[in-house]
């Protein structure tokens, strides 16, 4: 619940210090680092999408099903914020507003026999257990 709560400040701050990091520890430039994935996928809403267009250009935390293997004929490609999202919410709270600039990258679920994996596994079907 921690991430769910957290206002728009406390990402921005979250997410740049995620970027000092990898930026430390895998040698990769700050500013060659454009995008976010949030902790646990634990979507934070307008909150989230608010701190994050500040410093960043894309997000990949907003898994979809409806997307995913069921209609993966249908797909979902990287679309713009500045309009409404057809994405379906998976993990609330998600974003209402628009985000001049900002992208999402959506995280299709591909969890399904036909891929191999076990539904009956007590951490597969989760979001978290892709990761």
């Amino acid at each position: 619940d921690y991430w769910k709560g957290i206002n728009a400040d406390g990402w921005q701050k979250e997410a740049n210090g995620m970027k000092k990091m990898i930026s430390a520890m895998a040698r990769i430039p700050k500013d060659e680092i454009k995008g976010f994935r949030a902790p646990f996928l634990q979507m934070g809403g307008d909150e989230m999408y608010t701190g994050l267009s500040r410093d960043f250009h894309y997000d990949c935390s907003w898994t979809s099903r409806d997307f995913g293997y069921q209609h993966m004929n249908d797909g979902l490609y990287p679309y713009s914020m500045e309009y409404y999202s057809i994405q379906d919410c998976e993990i609330e709270p998600c974003p209402e507003c628009s985000y001049k600039d900002f992208w999402v990258q959506p995280m299709l679920d591909l969890e399904d026999n036909w891929f191999g994996s076990n539904p009956l596994h007590p951490d597969w079907g989760q979001p978290w257990s892709m990761l």
